[in-house]
C-alpha cells in the first residue's frame, strides 16, 4: 500500500501491522496516513477502513498549516526572520553576529541550528530567571534547579521534580520569547504541583494570566515548522 486518492487529495499510506485487536488510524504532519493494524488485516479491509474516514481525514488535511523548513536563506530567532548564511571558514560550527546566523558546515546544517537553538534557550532562560527569581520567591524553592534543553517533537517542556529538572524544548527559540516564558514557568509550578489540577492552573494564572491563549498559539506556530 503506497498511496490512496480522496477528494483528489493524493495521501501516501504508512501501515504498521502488529499483534493487536483493532485498526487505529491518524495524520501525520507531512499529510501521511499512518494506520496501525493487526498483523493479518487484509489490505482490502484497510482501504475500506480508510474511505470510512475520508470525510475526516480531508477536514484535517484541509486544515493543517503550512509548514516551513527550519532553515533556508533565513531561520526563525525569537519571533524574527535572520538571515542564515554558509561559512565554511569558521573555527566554530555556528556563530551569531549582528543579526545573522552562520553556520561551517552545509550538510550537517540541520544539526548545527539545534545546537544553536539549545544554547540560546539556555541563555534566555538564565536571563527570564533573574527576572522571575524575585516574584517567584514566596512561592518557590528555586535553588538547585538544573535546566536542559533539547528538541522534542511532542512537547514543549517537562519537569522532573525530585530531581529539580527543567528539560525545555530548543525549538521554543524559533518563536517570540513570551513563548519559552510561559512553558518555563509552566515547568515551575511542576516543582511544587506535579499534576495539572485546579490548584496548578490557579498558580499558574497568578504568574501568567494569559496562559491559556499563549499556548493556544503556541500549539499552532508549532504546527508550521517541519521538526
Amino acid at each position: 500500500m503506497d498511496k490512496i486518492t480522496l477528494e483528489g487529495h493524493e495521501l501516501p499510506i504508512n501501515v504498521v501491522r502488529k499483534n493487536i485487536k483493532n485498526t487505529y488510524l491518524r495524520i501525520s504532519s507531512k499529510k501521511t496516513i499512518l494506520i496501525t493494524t493487526n498483523k493479518n488485516t487484509p489490505e482490502e479491509k484497510i482501504y475500506a477502513f480508510i474511505n470510512r474516514h475520508k470525510n475526516h481525514i480531508i477536514m484535517t488535511i484541509e486544515n493543517m498549516k503550512e509548514q516551513y523548513p527550519l532553515i533556508d536563506d533565513n531561520i526563525r530567532y525569537f519571533g524574527h526572520s535572520v538571515p542564515a548564511y554558509h561559512e565554511p571558514s569558521l573555527k566554530k560550527i555556528w556563530r551569531y553576529d549582528s543579526g545573522i546566523f552562520l553556520y561551517k558546515n552545509d550538510a550537517s546544517k540541520i544539526k548545527i541550528l539545534h545546537d544553536f537553538y539549545k544554547n540560546k534557550i539556555l541563555e534566555t532562560t538564565s536571563f527570564l530567571m533573574k527576572k522571575w527569581e524575585p516574584l517567584l520567591k514566596d512561592d518557590f524553592n528555586l535553588s538547585n534547579i538544573t535546566f536542559k534543553a533539547s528538541i522534542m517533537k511532542s512537547r514543549f517542556g517537562s519537569c522532573h521534580n525530585q530531581q529539580r529538572v527543567i528539560k525545555l524544548n530548543s525549538l521554543l527559540a524559533c518563536f517570540d520569547i513570551q513563548y519559552l516564558e510561559a512553558i518555563l514557568l509552566h515547568e515551575i509550578i511542576h516543582l511544587k504541583i506535579t499534576n495539572h489540577g485546579i490548584e496548578f492552573y490557579q498558580l499558574l494564572l497568578k504568574y501568567s494570566p494569559n496562559y491559556r491563549s499563549i499556548r493556544k498559539n503556541l500549539n499552532d506556530l508549532f504546527k508550521t515548522i517541519e521538526v
